[in-house]
């Protein structure tokens, strides 16, 4: 069984404040990228093979995320034989992209369709949520979300344009604890105001944070914002442009190639094989 694990970019992304917990309440629109890996899992061993240009920094042992969401799945009851998982990695690490949350939510899904038993509904809820904050989003993947708590919670759908993307980064990747521990937000008091899909990205409210950890992340984004109104994505590193056209795409790639590592252009979508 073979799916795509696309990787997302935060529209918006708010912080209301630090909850008790610790955690930071988030409210995200999460919009779906065609940039995606390819998951494939077939009844065989248990193993793990990475390829693919972003497959360096990704661990292959049981830290992966893949194998974090399959001993939870398993845990929770969900039988099945015992998966040979091949991963052709396309979306980087430590970006603000979601690709490791996408890669796990894909293996949910395999699971479940290669089960003897599967989960049921509540309980598969349940378990995407424990493996990571963004998964739920991905295993139910279909339209743009507006998320709340630390991303698990699905407040509100909306349509979205199907818009070219450039997404840009520099040569260094961002923790996303450290980014959030720089984070100088008041103490969450428990308002949450729904807010629609606006048709253009907000400044991301977590970018402060992540130029404490970084400098070099505004000298980045300083350099981007002299050739388009780039904005970072999640806890960062990478930056996105949504292009009103394919010539000013083009302008817009040259321009910024010079000073960012890598450079891609992908549209708004949900991905299909």
């Amino acid at each position: 069984m073979k799916l795509k694990a696309p990787a997302k970019i935060n529209w918006t992304l708010r912080v209301l404040g630090r909850r008790p917990d610790g955690f930071h309440e988030l409210q995200s629109w999460f919009v779906p990228l065609d940039l995606a890996d390819t998951l494939e899992g077939n009844a065989g061993e248990t193993s793990l093979r990475i390829s693919g240009p972003c497959a360096d920094a990704i661990p292959g042992d049981s830290d992966n995320l893949i194998f974090v969401a399959e001993e939870k799945w398993r845990l929770a009851g969900g039988v099945a034989p015992a998966v040979t998982w091949d991963l052709r990695k396309e979306i980087p690490t430590g970006a603000g992209l979601g690709g490791g949350s996408s890669d796990a939510a894909a293996a949910l899904n395999i699971l479940q369709g290669l089960a003897t038993n599967p989960l049921d509904g509540k309980v598969f809820q349940k378990v995407a949520a424990e493996v990571g904050s963004d998964v739920p989003f991905f295993v139910f993947l279909a339209r743009a979300s507006l998320r709340g708590g630390r991303g698990e919670m699905e407040l509100a759908k909306s349509d979205f344009p199907n818009q070219q993307v450039i997404l840009a980064r520099p040569d260094f990747s961002l923790s996303t604890a450290s980014v959030y521990q720089q984070s100088q937000a008041e103490v969450w008091v428990g308002d949450r105001a729904i807010h629609s899909f606006p048709d253009q990205p907000e400044v991301n409210q977590l970018e402060a944070a992540a130029a404490r950890l970084n400098p070099e992340l505004a000298c980045f984004a300083n350099q981007l914002r002299e050739v388009a109104p780039f904005q970072m994505t999640g806890s960062g590193s990478i930056f996105f442009w949504a292009s009103p056209s394919a010539e000013e795409s083009a302008k817009v790639m040259e321009q910024i190639q010079g000073f960012a590592s890598w450079v891609i252009q992908t549209q708004l979508a949900v991905p299909t094989l």
